[in-house]
């Protein structure tokens, strides 16, 4: 062990300071998010500072550029004219700070490339990514076999691990507040763990790994997120190929489907086994005829509506809980569960054409240029891709 440290040592003195930064920010953003993200400023930072001569000759940037300029547009106008300034003082501060949410974000896209540019580069953030699920893995041990659970704080409160008991959310969390956000997490780094295990020669790693990923699979059962467990298909698809996916699908649905109707789950060991929470709600929703009942379609109808109202600058970030039940919503939805869909209540049908056309134009080169290079084998492209492709899918619901 003390071998290992020192030969990882030997490596870090040959990286720069954004680099140590960044990957920092990379082990961290996980369990001690605020921390993580001071890394990743430090390293952002540092690679505007050094690479500021190049923005503009990169033309990926320009569709941010004009649509940082409409989300700033769109913002001074509703703030300036707020709907709910009346009825909800917080609302004109939150369109503001909504910004917060995207801004950064574009700057992030270009200013951390430097440090995934090459295929070495990204190899070494997976093991980091990687590694710093741990601590992720070993708060779901904690809150799932050895009900223990917190909150349990650190730097004055900076640094939370919520540990909430699983019967007062429905569905393992693990560290995070909400278990979509642990759903979330699982997917991107399922296709990463399985290219490390297909790489791996070692016998103590590879064991390692396969432990790793099938606790992993296990917990995206337990956490009774549908969106995360539909979100990974495209993933296998990419990396395990059609057909074997397909067989996984059929077989996980139509477990799924035979548990929701009673079978399997009259003995009480198997029932500590399986993940109740998604089958009951499969059993709640099994039993919906009528498809537009389902809240999410009930959302989307509500929010194309308002969309309609306003098509060019929006209606505003925290503002859409409020117009659905002044419209005749009858629950709290915060948003509208679809992100291009939000990003045009909030700001307009141009930002997010935009948006998503130019996203969906990254994809598709990218994936014309992995699937050119190495249309079978597993590569780390492809593995980076999958993670990418999930999570997109997992903000389209």
């Amino acid at each position: 062990m003390a071998k290992i440290f020192r030969e990882y040592l030997q490596k870090l003195k040959t990286y720069d300071k954004g680099n140590i930064c960044f990957l920092l920010g990379v082990f961290l953003i996980g369990s001690a998010f605020p921390v993580g993200i001071l890394f990743f400023l430090a390293s952002l930072l540092i690679s505007i500072f050094k690479n500021k001569a190049y923005f503009f000759k990169d033309r990926w940037n320009y569709p941010f550029i004009f649509v940082s300029i409409l989300l700033i547009i769109s913002a001074i106008i509703n703030f300036l004219n707020p709907y709910f300034a009346e009825t909800n003082k917080n609302y004109p501060t939150s369109i503001l700070i909504d910004l917060i949410n995207w801004l950064p974000f574009f700057i992030c896209f270009w200013g951390f490339q430097p440090y995934v540019r090459t295929v070495k580069q990204r190899l070494i953030f997976i093991k980091v990514i990687i590694a710093g699920s741990i601590p992720i893995f070993i708060s779901c041990i904690l809150q799932f076999w050895f009900n223990i659970f917190g909150p349990f704080e650190s730097l004055n409160g900076l640094v939370v691990w919520y540990q909430k008991p699983i019967q007062d959310i429905g569905g393992l969390s693990g560290l995070f507040s909400n278990q979509n956000y642990l759903g979330s997490w699982i997917i991107i780094i399922w296709p990463l763990i399985y290219y490390l295990l297909k790489k791996s020669k070692k016998k103590f790693e590879k064991s390692f790994l396969v432990l790793l990923l099938i606790l992993n699979t296990f917990f995206l059962f337990q956490t009774s997120s549908r969106n995360a467990l539909i979100s990974l298909f495209p993933s296998l698809i990419i990396v395990l190929g059609f057909k074997i996916s397909l067989i996984i699908f059929f077989i996980i649905f139509g477990f799924l489907i035979a548990a929701s109707n009673g079978f399997f789950i009259s003995s009480p060991i198997i029932k500590s086994i399986l993940p109740m929470n998604i089958i009951l709600k499969i059993i709640n929703e099994y039993k919906l005829i009528n498809f537009q009942n389902f809240p999410r379609i009930i959302v989307w109808r509500f929010g194309l509506n308002f969309i309609k109202e306003r098509p060019w600058i929006g209606w505003g970030a925290g503002s859409f809980y409020l117009l659905f039940r002044e419209r005749g919503g009858n629950w709290n939805a915060q948003h509208l569960h679809n992100l291009p869909l939000d990003i045009s209540y909030k700001y307009g049908l141009i930002v997010s054409i935009t948006l998503t056309f130019t996203i969906s134009l990254i994809l598709f080169k990218a994936l014309r240029k992995i699937l050119a290079e190495e249309a079978i084998s597993i590569t780390l492209d492809k593995c980076w891709y999958a993670s990418t492709l999930s999570i997109l899918m997992f903000q389209l619901n």
